[in-house]
């Protein structure tokens, strides 16, 4: 009976422990997609928590980061815009899924078609193009930025 209580006690402190480590590799996971409140438009990226779907790079800041975001609030992250274009392209998103870009000039999250582009930037897949809100002399808009992104 002392034998049988002591393999149980064993076997109990064994899965705690696991428990523990499996709590814990669940925090350090990078966020790959997330279900997001549909009422909130974009989901706050907080650097090195989440990952880009397309090249799969963790996104260490936001300054050229994108979003997509479908009707039922499921949410992909990118961390440059070239990535989440050449994603979106074998897609057929239609009206199912909104694309969202953190904008350089005013740090907020707008519609990737209500953007402005400019290229040049050090961006982190070096694509090269950064969104603004307030379009400037020399900017393109998102169709033609859609063309030189293949």
């Amino acid at each position: 009976m002392r034998i049988l209580l002591q393999i149980a006690i064993f076997f109990a402190v064994v899965a705690f422990i696991v428990g523990i480590f499996k709590l814990f590799e669940i925090k350090n996971r990078p966020v790959i997609t997330e279900e997001a409140f549909i009422m909130k438009p974009t989901v706050k990226i907080k650097p090195n928590s989440f990952q880009d779907v397309y090249c799969k790079m963790m996104i260490t800041d936001v300054k050229y980061a994108t979003q997509a975001i479908s009707k039922n609030g499921k949410s992909w992250f990118f961390d440059d815009l070239g990535c989440m274009l050449k994603w979106s392209k074998d897609k057929d998103l239609k009206d199912d899924i909104t694309l969202w870009v953190y904008t350089i000039d005013t740090n907020r999250w707008i519609k990737f078609k209500d953007a402005w582009y400019q290229s040049g930037k050090n961006t982190p897949m070096k694509y090269g193009f950064g969104a603004y809100e307030v379009k400037q002399n020399g900017f393109i808009d998102s169709k033609t930025l859609k063309s030189k992104i293949k």
